[in-house]
């Protein structure tokens, strides 16, 4: 398919997205509600396919500048658009939205083993020569394990799965060191016109700074005995408890992210984004004037088109169930439905707007210019004593990552949200 025809499909997924959130009502049961959120969910992974199409056959074609170089995008990249650490002279992996982070070459040698194999084998034994083979390799003296490079690489990819800024277009890049520092363009050269013989005008970019600091991230998941033991899926459970708690974190801190050591600083906390208030006490949302503005700030600034809009449930809610006068369902306009909306629980909805205290936010972006930069380690200690006296093993799962926005410009923070 060409990319017209897949924009066109893209519209047409939208649309009906929007109209499977709109059948839900009040008085549904429950499970009416879940088929409708499920023909919503199976349509939105759908235009997530054809995005990730779409950005393939461009990058075939005349390439993205935009873009870095991503893991399985080796050979069609132009050389000059590749990142190499100034220090260790050696190419940094950028792996964008569709790209893996595992290397499948590395995958072979732990063929079908999983993160959530090795931590039961931890305590129960290992399976096979794979789970025996990564448990020997990896254990410390401390009792703590360093999971294999190509297993860390398999759950980052889980992990990365389930995050929705990645989802949204984030690039994942990979720290060879605790910090990397990468270049960004503050603002652009403005050429001159000049007639026959006369000089040229002088105009150089402002270049800036971004450096990645691997900042630490731990959570800890505790289990027990029996239900390892005895449960068929209690090694999948745990690697999805581990890679969810992982994404929650990583939405919330690459979008909200204080700044302030050792959290890494988010979007809307990030100098030179824009921002669209919904007045000074906050307002609910009751048609498209507000969202049209947001996105006439991003064009006004020369910003790529959004690849999404993130924004809590409750919000995402509210602009499906719009109506006009007569109660029929109000249409978006089209450069609305261009924009994938996509709800996050990690979007808070009691921020303060004057005297309000339950406004909300909806974050737009062109989130490819957004990057989470990420060790390729994952460390996992398992406490043995600590909860022995109720038959429990505690897992403390350790990751070090850090989050950088490029251009601020491409990103618009729509305050003061509050319900109808």
């Amino acid at each position: 398919m060409t990319i017209e025809q897949l924009q066109r499909k893209r519209r047409d997924l939208i649309r009906q997205a929007r109209a499977a959130l709109r059948k839900i009502k009040d008085d549904m049961t429950e499970v009416e509600v879940r088929k409708a959120e499920r023909e919503h969910d199976d349509m939105m992974l759908q235009i997530d396919e054809i995005d990730a199409q779409i950005d393939d056959i461009e990058a075939r074609e005349d390439g993205d500048p935009r873009r870095p170089i991503g893991v399985n995008s080796c050979d069609r990249e132009p050389a000059e658009n590749r990142w190499f650490d100034t220090g260790t002279n050696k190419e940094v992996r950028v792996v964008g939205k569709g790209e893996r982070f595992a290397s499948q070459d590395g995958e072979r040698q732990y063929d079908g083993l999983t993160v959530g194999g090795v931590l039961r084998g931890m305590i129960l034994g290992p399976r096979g020569d794979a789970e025996r083979r990564a448990l020997s390799e990896g254990t410390d003296s401390a009792g703590g394990f360093t999971v294999p490079t190509p297993l860390a690489g398999q759950f980052i990819d889980l992990m990365r799965a389930r995050s929705h800024v990645m989802s949204a277009g984030a690039q994942t890049v990979q720290l060879g060191s605790e910090t990397l520092g990468i270049a960004k363009v503050a603002s652009d050269p403005v050429p001159g016109w000049r007639n026959e013989n006369a000089s040229i005008a002088e105009s150089d970019p402002t270049l800036s700074k971004l450096t990645f600091t691997a900042r630490s991230l731990s959570v800890l998941v505790k289990a027990s005995r029996e239900l390892l033991a005895d449960s068929a899926n209690a090694a999948a459970i745990l690697e999805r408890v581990f890679a969810q708690s992982f994404a929650n974190e990583v939405d919330r801190v690459a979008l909200l992210g204080t700044g302030t050591a050792p959290e890494p600083e988010g979007v809307v906390n990030v100098t030179g984004i824009n921002t669209v208030s919904m007045g000074t006490n906050g307002a609910a949302i009751t048609d498209y004037s507000e969202i049209l503005s947001a996105l006439q700030a991003l064009e006004d600034d020369n910003a790529e088109p959004p690849t999404a809009a993130i924004m809590a449930p409750r919000t995402k809610f509210a602009i499906a169930g719009l109506v006009d006068t007569t109660g029929q369902p109000l249409r978006a306009p089209a450069v609305v439905e261009a924009v994938p909306f996509r709800s996050s629980s990690k979007i808070p909805v009691d921020d303060d707007q004057g005297t309000a205290t339950n406004a909300s936010r909806i974050i737009f972006g062109d989130y490819r210019e957004l990057f989470v930069g990420m060790r390729e380690e994952l460390q996992i200690f398992m406490l043995r004593e600590r909860y022995a006296d109720t038959g429990q093993f505690a897992f403390v799962a350790h990751m070090r990552l850090d989050v950088q926005v490029a251009q601020p410009e491409a990103f618009c923070d729509l305050l003061g949200i509050i319900p109808a």
